[in-house]
């Protein structure tokens, strides 16, 4: 993706992207449902990764490198969306 790799930055909350940028719409699109098996989930899950928009995982990775580098420039400390 012509990404450089970082080194581990300090830990901040902020940089979980996974909690609403992944888990959020995911945990909006599985109320209400009633799945009769395991398959049926992974099936809803892979359909939604699936159906995502084209920019959805490249949208969230940019969001990540720029929290990133807020973090790192704060060194750890809290970073206000």
């Amino acid at each position: 993706m012509g990404r450089e790799l970082l080194q581990h930055s300090p830990y901040s909350p902020d940089l979980a992207q996974s909690d609403f940028r992944l888990f959020g719409p995911l945990s909006e699109s599985l109320r209400r449902i009633k799945f009769e098996n395991s398959k049926d989930v992974q099936q809803h899950v892979l359909k939604l990764l699936h159906d995502a928009h084209k920019d959805f995982h490249s949208v969230g990775f940019s969001q990540l490198v720029e929290l990133w580098e807020c973090c790192t420039k704060l060194k750890g400390e809290y970073v206000d969306r």
